[in-house]
């Protein structure tokens, strides 16, 4: 049994995903508001670095789940 049938991420990855979205849409205009200002943008590429991360293992499970939709009912 491999981790993408855990029933946790069926619970999460219809939230991960928008969420997800909005934190790399944010992280993006965050990164350019800071290098137009001549600030850090450590802490903006930190955020865009996690919600890709999120967002990536969220369409990866969706996508699972698309081409294998007999395994949630498997116990």
């Amino acid at each position: 049994m491999c981790w993408f049938c855990c029933p946790f991420w069926m619970i999460v990855w219809p939230l991960a995903l928008p969420i997800g979205l909005t934190g790399v849409v944010r992280g993006f205009i965050e990164c350019r508001a800071a290098s137009r200002q001549g600030v850090s943008r450590a802490q903006p590429l930190t955020g865009l670095a996690l919600a890709t991360v999120g967002t990536a293992a969220a369409v990866a499970y969706m996508i699972f789940l698309f081409t294998h939709p007999d395994l949630p009912i498997q116990e």
